[in-house]
């Protein structure tokens, strides 16, 4: 039996380039803090990925300070927990605010923050996932006069829900209320259209790796070059103290060949016509026992699909597909295969009791219509069981 995989968002295959590199073995394995010929030759790799990134994104190397880490997590943990630590040290107080359908490292860096005496502001979205900007503003307006400094987490892309928020949001949050914009942009490459063109006025940007086909256990941040903040990881002092640490030469080598296949591959315009083709079925099959969360969105991750039939467990669901060859995801992996959503649905609106769970479908940016006709039909034969 054939098996469709449809769970790009957890973790996106592994790019065309990124194979036939690990299929060559010709890997750089030397430390590139070593100054031998082997160590130069890791360093030149390291720097040459540098130089593609701040290119890629077009940012200004006097503007931002890029590193490397283990993923988007550990990215944002140093960057909020730095600023946090920061001002602490110096007898200040920040306020953090983050959005009721964030990630749950937003949830446990606010209790982290609100423990050591900072303060954390949750703020609502509608049941399309969207928030109010005007009231945001004058939440932040209001709270700026309490603390030293205000930080917004900001999600670009919900990698459950795949509703996007717009960078331009962000520039008018931080041009009205003067706050700094800590920009979670993780599920973003590939999934929104011009994901390349970056707002040089915010003020930090995370990337995981595995979420556009590099390996797993590498990423990068971009951080306003007029922020300092102590160091999470302490050590060495690699990467001007910043994460200290060996860089990992062939994950950072893998984040540029997945990144140009990106730029090269399919466009997001192909993607969005197989996600309609797909919502159109569902919507069809559904009819009025279910229905596709945030469709009436302004703005949409092009390869996400997150919906809800109504009396049925999620988890069980996701096991019947998997079983029948259709591998999807019930929201936020975690770990141990606990998978994270319900939050998510309660705070755009949806009783647990009605729909205990969502399913989400996300399609790789490698899929053929063949395959999405495959697993149209799988998905279809599946959901007419429960719906009978």
């Amino acid at each position: 039996m054939s098996s469709y995989y449809l769970d790009s968002n957890s973790k996106s295959p592994l790019s065309d380039s990124v194979k036939r590199f690990l299929l060559k073995g010709d890997f750089d394995f030397s430390n590139p803090g070593s100054i031998h010929k082997s160590g130069r030759k890791a360093r030149e790799q390291v720097d040459l990925v540098t130089d593609y990134l701040y290119k890629l994104f077009n940012l200004k190397r006097s503007s931002y300070h890029l590193f490397f880490h283990s993923g988007a997590t550990e990215g944002v943990n140093t960057f909020m927990r730095g600023v946090a630590a920061k001002a602490a040290n110096q007898g200040d107080q920040i306020a953090y605010f983050y959005s009721s359908v964030d990630h749950p490292v937003s949830f446990a860096i606010a209790r982290l923050l609100k423990e050591q005496g900072h303060i954390t502001c949750q703020f609502p979205v509608d049941r399309n996932g969207a928030f109010d900007l005007d009231q945001l503003v004058g939440n932040i307006t209001s709270t700026r006069r309490k603390v030293s400094e205000v930080f917004l987490n900001y999600q670009a892309v919900n990698g459950v829900t795949g509703v996007v928020w717009p960078l331009s949001w962000a520039n008018r949050v931080k041009k009205e209320s003067g706050c700094y914009i800590n920009v979670d942009y993780t599920q973003a490459p590939g999934r929104v259209d011009q994901w390349e063109q970056l707002d040089d006025s915010l003020d930090a940007y995370h990337f995981s790796g595995h979420k556009f086909g590099a390996l797993p256990g590498v990423g990068f941040s971009f951080i306003n070059s007029l922020i300092t903040i102590p160091a999470l990881v302490v050590g060495g002092g690699q990467q001007q103290g910043i994460r200290s640490g060996t860089e990992n030469v062939l994950g950072i080598y893998t984040l540029q060949l997945a990144l140009e296949d990106l730029v090269t591959g399919a466009t997001t315009d192909q993607i969005l016509l197989y996600r309609s083709e797909l919502e159109q079925l569902l919507q069809k099959t559904l009819d009025n026992r279910g229905e596709v969360i945030a469709n009436r969105a302004c703005y949409r991750a092009a390869n996400t699909t997150y919906f809800v039939v109504k009396g049925v467990k999620a988890q069980e669901l996701v096991v019947a597909l998997d079983i029948a060859g259709l591998e999807v995801s019930a929201g936020t992996a975690c770990s141990s295969g606990v998978v994270i959503d319900y939050y998510i649905l309660e705070a755009m609106g949806y009783s647990s009791a009605d729909y205990p769970g969502g399913v989400r479908v996300s399609l790789p940016p490698t899929i053929t219509y063949d395959q999405l006709h495959a697993a149209k039909t799988v998905l279809s034969g599946v959901l007419e069981r429960y719906l009978v």
